[in-house]
This record gives structure tokens, C-alpha cells and sequence, in this order.
């Protein structure tokens, strides 16, 4: 779910964007930030440890969008007050992520709620 929630936030946006994508799930924020998820395709989806990566699938999917938007990471612990906030406000399965300058390159924000899945 925490890989599809970003798929879904990132494709909701129909023009190159500077992002700043805000996940409590290590698995999304390290793969990116880490290259782990460019090592394993590089690899033919084989990781460093000679066993296949998990969701080659949606990983392939979210690097491509990660290289068609410039994503800024934030990890944010999961029992954090903030983290309490936020779900209270979008719900059971929701996902925010704020774009600053929306289009890249123009003066005004965008931020987007987007329901598949909390990433």
C-alpha cells in the first residue's frame, strides 16, 4: 500500500513538479533515497543479496515518475503527533503531498489529497 499511495499522489499530476512527498514507510523513503529500488533494476530486479525485489512492478512504476518529478523525501515517524494530525484530517486512506510552486517553476503551491492509499 505505501508504494501505490505514492504512485497514485505522484501520477496525479499531469505536469513535471517539484514535490515534496511526506511517507512514514522506510521501505518507500530508503528505496528512493538510498538507490536501493535503481540498484535492484539495474540488476534485473535481483537485490544485492542474489534474491528477487519485492513489486518490481510498482517500483519500476515509481522510480519513473520520481524521474519525471523532482521528489524531495521526508520520512515522518508513524506515531508522531503530526502523523496523528494529518490522518485525522484526510482519514482512513488518505495521502497528502504538497507541491511548492506546483508547476515547476511558478509562484503558487498546489497540494493535492489524493484516496489510494496512505503512503
Amino acid at each position: 500500500m505505501e508504494l501505490t499511495g505514492a504512485i497514485s499522489a505522484l501520477r496525479a499530476l499531469k505536469e513535471p513538479c517539484q514535490v515534496e512527498l511526506y511517507s512514514d514507510s522506510k521501505y518507500v523513503i530508503d528505496g528512493l533515497e538510498k538507490g536501493w529500488a535503481k540498484g535492484w533494476r539495474s540488476r534485473g530486479w535481483v537485490k544485492s543479496d542474489k534474491k528477487p525485489a519485492l513489486n518490481p512492478d510498482l517500483w519500476q512504476q515509481l522510480l519513473e515518475l520520481c524521474e519525471y518529478h523532482t521528489v524531495n523525501l521526508h520520512w515522518v515517524k508513524g506515531s508522531c503527533l503530526s502523523h496523528r494530525i494529518w490522518d485525522s484530517l484526510l482519514g482512513w486512506g488518505g495521502f497528502l503531498y504538497f507541491a511548492p510552486g506546483g508547476k515547476a517553476g511558478s509562484a503558487a503551491g498546489e497540494c493535492v489529497r489524493c484516496d489510494y492509499g496512505f503512503a
